[in-house]
């Protein structure tokens, strides 16, 4: 895989990881949207904006490793076990059958493969 092919990779899949920052400044109106649901509570609440910016933070580290290789390994099985277990719990729950988790899921599943394949073939 060139140079430029795994920088846009990681480029364009941590754009759209960090784009999680929504879920970090509103919650209630982002988990409504996103998964159909309404927040109840103020812990809920704050675990789902803790949720939302540690993602965003993930995506971050992403775009940074896109520019620093020797980081590249690291953030993409960081990004591998995040991607993994968030299309995992979508796939595991009736969320499954709603369209926006769904299609977060299955992105977030190619995504995972294609960092797996970089890192088996690299």
């Amino acid at each position: 895989m060139s140079e430029t092919y795994i920088r846009w990779l990681l480029i364009i899949t941590g754009v759209f990881t960090a784009a999680s920052v929504g879920v970090f400044l509103q919650p209630v109106k982002q988990v409504a949207i996103i998964y159909g649901e309404n927040l109840t509570g103020t812990a809920v609440t704050m675990l789902v904006r803790h949720w939302g910016l540690l993602i965003t933070g993930t995506g971050v580290l992403i775009i940074f490793a896109a520019f620093n290789p020797p980081l590249r390994i690291p953030m993409m099985v960081l990004g591998v076990v995040e991607k993994i277990v968030l299309a995992g719990s979508i796939l595991a729950t009736p969320l499954r059958k709603r369209p926006i988790p769904g299609a977060i899921a299955a992105l977030d599943l190619l995504i995972a493969l294609l960092y797996i394949l970089y890192m088996i073939g690299g």
